[in-house]
């Protein structure tokens, strides 16, 4: 498992790099969390580069989940992204639960 934290804003200067990052740590056999609960803002960019991330993860059928704030939750849910889209939690524990209860199960 890995889990990478992200703190401060995600905006146009870092938006990239950040999601050059996370997607240089997809790995098909290591579920990860992304832990944006002490994001601040999150950008136009910061938005399209966790879509990109859930792009790569599906592509390759590795696993993910996204801790957030409750204030990037309801933004989220708002643009249309949250639960139904990304899968969002609300804490690290509760992702962890998500990916648990993915997991495929072995006989």
């Amino acid at each position: 498992m890995a889990v990478v934290t992200i703190c401060g804003e995600i905006d146009a200067a870092n938006a990239e790099a950040v999601g050059r990052y996370l997607r240089s740590v997809v790995c098909v056999t290591r579920p990860m969390i992304v832990d944006l609960t002490a994001v601040t803002f999150l950008g136009a960019r910061g938005m399209h580069q966790l879509m990109a991330l859930d792009s790569a993860c599906g592509g390759v059928g590795a696993q993910w989940a996204l801790a957030a704030n409750v204030v990037l939750r309801r933004l989220l849910v708002r643009v249309g992204a949250g639960d139904h889209f990304l899968p969002v939690s609300g804490s690290i524990g509760a992702a962890l639960e998500v990916l648990l209860l993915r997991a495929p199960r072995s006989s």
